[in-house]
């Protein structure tokens, strides 16, 4: 973290203290992901839970929530196994995801070849993305995903998302899910309750995204 001023420490002090505020799911966009977003710069911010136990789920939630529709989710979701930070993801051994820093798209393509990529040429994707997984429970895990147009994330940004992982992580816990809906994009796009239970054991791999790359 040595890219890290005291002032970033402070901002991110105060992020923190904001996630305490969080009981319910109805703050993890207007709270969790809209804070993120000004801490971090970020056009967008999407709170990702994936379950490997069925095939896998995969759900979202996003802000601004007017971005994320189904017909959004319909084009994205065909595309979700070809996405490089997707890939990067299940390369990596089971029980190693925590330990890892965030990973930002301009960290395994340049400028050019992402934008030639077809999830990027479909609009489905900004000019630079950037994630970083909050939890792994056994088949279930969930993940912090950012993007903005323009210019990449920083080093010093990419320190700033990951110094609110634990906090992150700790008011996702307790935000209660009944009565909260979330954008699924596997195994089918729908609008689905968040109320479903996890599992437990710790694996970061996506078997069914790492076959639809073959």
């Amino acid at each position: 973290m040595t890219t890290t001023t005291a002032a970033d420490l402070r901002r991110v002090l105060r992020y923190a203290e904001s996630t305490v505020e969080v009981g319910d799911f109805t703050a993890v966009g207007s709270v969790l992901l809209r804070g993120l977003t000004e801490l971090v710069g970020a056009d967008e911010a999407v709170l990702q839970e994936i379950d490997l136990s069925a095939g896998p789920r995969v759900v979202v939630v996003g802000w601004p929530a007017r971005r994320f529709t189904l017909a959004h989710a319909e084009q994205y979701a065909s595309l979700l196994a070809t996405h490089p930070l997707v890939g990067k993801c299940t390369e990596q051994p089971p029980g190693q995801c925590l330990s890892l820093p965030p990973v930002r798209v301009s960290d395994l393509r340049s400028r050019r070849q992402w934008r030639a990529d077809p999830i990027h040429r479909t609009g489905c994707a900004l000019d630079e993305e950037m994630n970083v997984v909050v939890s792994a429970h056994g088949p279930a895990l969930r993940g912090i995903w950012l993007g903005r147009n323009g210019r990449s994330f920083t080093e010093r940004e990419r320190d700033l998302l990951a110094l609110t992982r634990r906090h992150l992580a700790a008011a996702l816990r307790r935000a209660r899910r009944d009565r909260h809906r979330g954008l699924q994009l596997l195994p089918r796009p729908a609008w689905v309750p968040l109320d479903r239970p996890g599992r437990a054991a710790s694996r970061c791999e996506l078997p069914l995204l790492r076959r639809g790359r073959r």
